[in-house]
């Protein structure tokens, strides 16, 4: 369940975030979101990367709250496995 439109804040810059449609979103709604209902996660692996700072989150006051597409870009980039010639490598292991 959305709660703030990110368009109302300001990131460290001052400036205004680009996407318009990005929301913020609680643990349960942003787990609702990226994953469907048979491989979802629990709500423990999410603050597990919360706490290791895996992840992107707003705190606001004692509430945390989450921006879908900068978890999702942020997943993609440290949990995705990538084939050799996108890391760079030759595909072969070291020698």
């Amino acid at each position: 369940m959305p709660l703030a439109s990110v368009t109302n804040m300001t990131n460290a810059a001052g400036t205004a975030p680009q996407t318009r449609s990005s929301r913020l979103v609680d643990a349960k709604g942003l787990l609702e979101q990226l994953f469907d209902a048979r491989s979802r996660p629990s709500e423990r692996w999410l603050r597990i990367q919360q706490k290791r700072r895996a992840i992107p989150f707003y705190r606001i006051g004692r509430l945390v709250r989450f921006d879908v597409e900068a978890v999702r870009a942020a997943l993609n980039r440290r949990l995705c496995v990538h084939p050799p010639s996108e890391r760079g490598g030759t595909g072969k292991g070291k020698r």
